[in-house]
């Protein structure tokens, strides 16, 4: 099960912690009135009631209202990972890198114009998702949520170029764009189907740590989101230039000890992020393998063919807050019927 929401999902222990501090100061302050009636005995005779025992009978049913209400915050998702109703569109955003390493030309004409290239062919096969457009260096930069407008987006894609980023902002910021995605997601209305990224880079992002873009990945399967990756560039690399403009010279760009910058494709980074969000990764310049992805993401749509759905016409969220009602009221009922029988002997004090 994953959870809209999980990060409400701490309410849960929180919650129990309470109820039970709150019913053993009860059951102590039970126990001391018994004690001021004379004793177990004598507090059966005026109250009717079992003062000594501990209260589980409201205690249970309220401990598992509590948990029924924070699963219900944090959201359920009925259907397992990637999966939903047969023929439901997906909420899809196209996260695109137009850092400065894109601009590398180890793919002609260059990296950039090659996930431009795939865009424009990954739109064209996916007709029935909604797709979104997201550009990232080391910030992210929305471009347009999720829309079944394809010409839009088309309009969008065929002007990407890395100097549409500042040249402050030159760097891969894999985690920043995944957050972003997150954020998209949050803006919109649950879709009736599901939701992916499709993230295309060269995943050079020396900047960031690797563990951080995994634990961004993690955010993203946490919320029901697969992950596709989609790498672009070459193993060998190439090293790096800054184009010419009005104002700035342009060149080679070196280190500080005057080696040339080499970008090269991280394809380690961009596998294990597909493979933590249950989806998978294509080589832009491998033969047949952005065409099986193409076919992955497509079959999207029949991925819930057969699994039956759960709850579709409420979300989980009403069934958990109606338990939680059901919980309570039972407990209500449970005290106003429930048959006492006077102690044996008094409980030990805690």
């Amino acid at each position: 099960m994953s959870f809209q929401r999980p990060e409400f999902l701490w309410l849960t222990p929180a919650a129990l912690a309470l109820i039970a501090w709150s019913f053993l100061r009860y059951a102590r302050r039970r126990r001391h009135l018994g004690d001021l009636f004379g004793g177990p005995d004598a507090s059966w005779r005026l109250t009717g009631v079992n003062l000594y025992r501990f209260p589980s009978g409201r205690a249970l049913p309220i401990a598992a209202a509590a948990v029924a209400l924070a699963l219900a915050i944090a959201a359920p998702r009925n259907a397992p990972l990637g999966t939903v109703a047969p023929g439901e569109p997906w909420d899809v955003v196209l996260a695109v890198d137009v850092s400065r390493s894109m601009q590398a030309t180890d793919v002609a004409p260059s990296r950039i114009a090659g996930a431009r290239e795939v865009l424009l062919e990954l739109i064209g096969a996916l007709p029935a998702h909604r797709l979104g457009l997201l550009l990232f260096a080391s910030a992210p930069y929305p471009v347009s949520v999720p829309t079944l407008d394809h010409d839009v987006l088309r309009f969008f894609v065929e002007g990407i170029d890395p100097q549409l980023v500042s040249e402050n902002d030159e760097g891969t910021g894999i985690a920043a764009a995944l957050a972003g995605t997150v954020e998209m997601f949050a803006a919109q209305p649950e879709p009736t189907g599901g939701r992916a990224v499709v993230l295309l880079s060269d995943g050079d992002s020396p900047e960031e740590s690797d563990a951080g873009v995994t634990r961004a990945a993690r955010e993203l399967v946490g919320r029901g989101v697969r992950l596709f990756t989609i790498g672009v560039g070459t193993a060998q690399g190439v090293g790096l230039t800054r184009p010419h403009r009005p104002g700035r010279w342009g060149g080679p760009i070196l280190r500080e000890d005057g080696a040339p910058v080499v970008s090269r494709l991280n394809e380690t980074l961009l596998r294990e992020i597909a493979d933590r969000g249950s989806g998978r990764y294509a080589n832009a310049a491998a033969e047949g393998g952005v065409q099986a992805q193409f076919r992955a993401l497509a079959a999207l749509k029949d991925s819930g063919a057969g699994q039956g759905g759960g709850f579709s016409a409420v979300g989980s969220e009403f069934w958990f807050a109606l338990a939680a009602v059901g919980l309570l009221l039972a407990e209500s009922l449970g005290r106003l019927r429930a048959p006492v029988r006077p102690p044996r002997r008094p409980l030990r004090r805690v």
